[in-house]
């Protein structure tokens, strides 16, 4: 979270930069460890999740509160202009989230960089 909070409290960027920064930097972190250093939320929802009802209710508290960041993020994008209004900032962290989610997933079993790289090209499409 703190990478997140840190692109948003960034001045001078639109939301689109500040989201599109943030997943770059995740990325390329991924990226640079060989694709061994995924979001290990994602990783534990689908090795742990469906067996520890303990470690999954962790995972829905950090899943909640990243949903959360970003749903704030695009509340204060659509009050500035620059996100869609016809969707609700909920509606489209949900759609985010899994859009991230499902990019280092295939990613990681991969070891291919396109499904991340193409996560910064449509994220602009999903909020403006």
């Amino acid at each position: 979270m703190d990478l997140l909070a840190s692109w948003a409290a960034r001045p001078g960027l639109g939301t689109v930069e500040k989201l599109t920064g943030y997943f770059d930097a995740m990325a390329d972190g991924f990226i640079a460890s060989g694709f061994q250093r995924a979001c290990l939320v994602g990783k534990f929802s689908t090795e742990v999740a469906a067996t520890s009802e303990t470690f999954r209710h962790h995972l829905d508290e950090d899943l909640r509160n990243w949903h959360s960041a970003l749903s704030d993020i695009l509340t204060t994008g659509q009050a500035e202009g620059d996100v869609r209004v016809d969707r609700s900032p909920n509606e489209l962290a949900d759609a985010l989230l899994a859009l991230i989610q499902g990019a280092f997933v295939v990613a990681l079993s991969t070891r291919n960089a396109a499904s991340l790289r193409s996560v910064c090209a449509t994220i602009p499409v999903i909020i403006t």
